[in-house]
């Protein structure tokens, strides 16, 4: 079980990252950030209030909270790196971040979430938490980066642009919740080493889906790189 959701990890972060670089191609990437995670928020809190969630709050939900600061600075930088690419050698580069749980046994956000929550309840508690704080903390980002004269909504199209994409920003923000759901699960059940490294596998779903959709091709230098820095995630991973 470990190894399905540690792989399911890297199918729903790497859909994620995709359609977050595809969109920010268009829209800003603070815009696709807070758009999608306010509609994962929409969607986790009538979990919360169906499953009862609201039961498991206490402490430990800080690491939510957390988790929730670190999600605005570091998703916007990396859909912008996707979107300006080419994909297939910025998802591998991101991947190296398997440093950190490799390093300490936990890594950045998903680390945090697995330490907010012990049940399944709590975790999509720790879920919503999360994304309350993303839409609070990349809203604020985004007034004041509105404030200083950029631009909040796409050049062609504006905001009909947005609610053009909203259903699709919506599954961005839900896939980006259930990849950080499942490692949560796999880091709380199994050794982290192995999640750390399954889990990190997201390029391959990345980079395929960027030469399916938009007929991505590299270098043979940039496709050599690309794969030295996914073998070097496996590396750094397993020690």
């Amino acid at each position: 079980m470990t190894a399905l959701f540690a792989l399911a990890t890297s199918l729903l972060r790497g859909l994620a990252d995709f359609g977050g670089g595809l969109f920010t191609r268009r829209i800003p990437a603070l815009t696709v950030v807070v758009v999608s995670q306010a509609a994962a928020a929409v969607v986790l809190g009538v979990i919360v209030i169906a499953t009862g969630g609201w039961s498991e709050a206490g402490p430990q939900l800080w690491f939510a909270v957390a988790a929730g600061v670190v999600g605005p600075v570091a998703m916007p930088c990396f859909y912008k790196a996707l979107a300006l690419g080419p994909m297939g050698v910025v998802s591998p580069l991101g991947s190296l971040g398997v440093a950190v749980p490799a390093a300490f046994g936990f890594g950045s956000v998903m680390s945090l979430i697995a330490e907010a929550s012990t049940t399944v309840t709590g975790l999509f508690l720790a879920l919503f938490v999360q994304r309350l704080t993303n839409f609070a903390v990349g809203g604020t980002a985004l007034f004041a980066s509105v404030r200083r004269g950029a631009r909040a909504l796409p050049e062609e199209g504006g905001s009909a642009a947005v609610l053009a994409a909203l259903p699709v920003l919506a599954l961005i923000g839900l896939a980006d919740v259930a990849a950080n759901g499942t490692y949560a699960i796999t880091a709380q059940h199994g050794p982290v080493t192995v999640a750390a490294v399954l889990a990190s596998l997201y390029p391959v779903v990345t980079a395929p889906a960027a030469r399916g959709v938009l007929k991505e091709r590299l270098r043979g230098v940039q496709a050599a790189g690309a794969g030295l820095a996914l073998v070097g995630t496996v590396l750094l991973a397993t020690g």
